[in-house]
């Protein structure tokens, strides 16, 4: 879709036909985009002329590949946020603290799609020191995936809750998606975890610190 990536940024397209394709490409030609990454199968479209283009085998791993080079390129301390409830919430009240004492970006609204993430780390600014986003998982294996583009320094899990419990059958699998993003971290980086939350408050982690927050019992290590 081109509402990620318009004004001069870099736009992946794969689309269910080549019919929509042309479209979307013309529709980015018009709207200022830069560059098209698009997949092999579609390198012999007449379109592709008008517009400057580097042609791949899959477009999610080119463009998890792209962010994970900015990421590595800017130096950025990442933070990210995860759980079922509250995530905007919590990205938007570190956000207002980090960026107190850093230069701080960090996602717009609720986005929290590998798109939105696209988006936000192309728009980064090379003076960025700290970087907040949220991660959602709809279903088994999108975070490992998506957490790929942009490995957080710290994560932090709200709760576990009852969305998307169709896809992932019980909360425990859910708890289990969720961490996925704290365990693709460097060893040593600190997860916070909510224990108030009857699944979270169990969780140990061999070698990535972990801080409990609480707003009803005073034997977290934060209340």
């Amino acid at each position: 879709s081109t509402r990620y990536a318009k004004s001069g940024g870099a736009l992946f397209l794969k689309t269910p036909s080549e019919e929509a394709l042309v479209k979307d490409i013309e529709k980015a030609i018009e709207e200022n985009v830069k560059l098209l990454i698009i997949e092999k199968k579609h390198k012999d479209l007449p379109v592709l002329a008008k517009i400057p283009h580097i042609l791949c085998d899959n477009c999610f791993t080119a463009g998890v590949k792209m962010c994970a080079k900015i990421r590595e390129d800017s130096g950025i301390k990442a933070v990210g946020v995860t759980g079922s409830v509250g995530k905007t919430t919590t990205k938007d009240m570190i956000y207002s603290v980090l960026k107190e004492g850093f230069v701080t970006r960090a996602g717009f609204g609720n986005e929290n799609t590998f798109r939105a993430l696209f988006k936000n780390m192309q728009k980064m600014q090379c003076n960025t020191e700290f970087f907040v986003q949220e991660y959602g998982a709809n279903k088994p294996g999108v975070m490992p995936r998506t957490v790929e583009a942009c490995i957080p320094n710290a994560s932090v899990v709200t709760c576990i809750a009852e969305p998307h419990l169709d896809n992932f059958l019980t909360k425990e699998n859910i708890m289990k998606e969720k961490l996925k993003m704290a365990e693709k971290m460097e060893p040593g980086c600190p997860v916070f975890l909510n224990y108030d939350d009857e699944l979270l408050k169990t969780v140990e982690m061999e070698d990535r610190p972990v801080v409990f927050f609480s707003m009803d019992n005073p034997e977290a290590d934060y209340y």
